[in-house]
């Protein structure tokens, strides 16, 4: 089977379309940020779709393991998964990271103002109960 494949729905036109990712992957997740789309799933592999543009790019997350989870704040993506959160600025396409006290994947992912949570997850057959929260002022 042929897990690249993204759905589009034009809202304006209610109709449906189909485009693909780069590659075809497992255990998918997303999140928008302005004029863009983040695909990301097992791999290393960013997906990005740029509305403005109606294009495709794709970047590699720096040090990716696990199950991957997503949130934003302001113009920053942060992907956590593995032993780091991974922090994409949208507008310069610069990564930076922190490393996580208790590597995990699976991890459930929010943002409420200038907070991003990292909750949960598991490593190693071990499921954790630790909530990182991550100020975007303060780091």
């Amino acid at each position: 089977q042929n897990w690249n494949i993204v759905d589009v729905w034009d809202l304006v036109n209610d109709t449906w379309s189909t485009d693909t990712i780069s590659q075809a992957r497992d255990e998918m997740t997303a999140i928008s940020v302005n004029d863009k789309a983040y695909f990301l799933g097992s791999g290393s592999r960013l997906d990005i779709y740029d509305s403005t543009l109606d294009e495709w790019s794709s970047t590699q997350i720096p040090d990716a393991t696990g199950i991957k989870s997503v949130a934003a704040v302001g113009n920053t993506v942060f992907i956590g998964g593995g032993r780091y959160i991974n922090m994409l600025d949208s507008e310069t396409n610069e990564w930076s990271s922190y490393k996580l006290d208790q590597p995990r994947g699976g991890m459930a992912a929010a943002a409420i103002e200038e907070l991003v949570f990292f909750a949960g997850g598991f490593w190693d057959g071990d499921s954790y109960n630790i909530v990182n929260i991550y100020n975007t002022i303060t780091i």
